[in-house]
């Protein structure tokens, strides 16, 4: 029986899911058994722990909560240079069309493959910044940093659903996501104020799966998906 052009891309994004779960679990394995599950905090990295203190805004003062340095030295910087090339790029558009439809893309003159390794490349190098910025918060290279508990995969792809994200590719804004991060993060906070201890990780969890199930839900209804 021969699959619609739909059941095709939900094939393959099957496929892609499954390869990238395999992925990090591999890598997982390999950093807890490189490591012998040991974390890693010699003085220099404890040094770097100062890259991600909090600090006062200038010409405010004490007005205003303390920011983490973090927010300006890499915060900032990538959601300014990811929606420059989503938004402002060839490059972006490309990516937008590979993503909706990359047969059709590529009929239309995209060369598909080495766009989307440039988006894995591009990911690859946002993901490395955020390990770095992880080191300097615990002051410690955890090799099961954002694995341990409930990790951190659940929450991203929550906060890329909640963003407007499409999983199956072509649709989404830097402006969502944003918005998303800033709403998950602070129902993470609040939930933990007020279930502490092992219960607050557990409600955070169910609240995750709520959020991306009401989402889809609403979608559904009102967004015409």
């Amino acid at each position: 029986m021969q699959l619609s052009l739909a059941q095709q891309q939900q094939v393959s994004i099957a496929k892609a899911l499954a390869g990238d779960a395999a992925t990090f679990y591999a890598y997982r394995s390999i950093a807890l058994v490189w490591s012998d599950q040991k974390p890693v905090n010699s003085a220099e990295i404890q040094a770097f722990y100062s890259a991600a203190k909090a600090i006062e805004l200038p010409l405010i003062g004490g007005s205003l909560p303390l920011i983490p340095l973090g927010i300006f030295t890499f915060l900032i910087p990538v959601i300014i240079v990811v929606w420059v090339l989503l938004n402002k790029t060839t490059f972006g558009r490309r990516v937008y069309a590979a993503g909706t439809n990359d047969t059709a893309a590529a009929w239309a003159g995209v060369n598909v493959r080495p766009n989307r390794l440039a988006v894995y490349i591009l990911s690859g190098v946002i993901s490395g910044l955020v390990g770095i910025v992880t080191v300097a918060q615990f002051a410690s290279a955890r090799p099961d940093a954002g694995t341990s508990g409930n990790g951190m995969a659940l929450p991203a792809i929550t906060i890329a659903v909640l963003g407007g994200v499409a999983i199956t590719g072509g649709i989404g804004r830097v402006a969502g996501v944003v918005l998303a991060t800033v709403l998950i993060v602070w129902l993470n906070a609040g939930i933990l104020l007020a279930f502490p201890g092992n219960d607050g990780v557990q409600v955070q969890l169910l609240a995750l799966v709520f959020a991306s199930l009401l989402n889809g839900l609403t979608k559904r209804k009102y967004g015409g998906i």
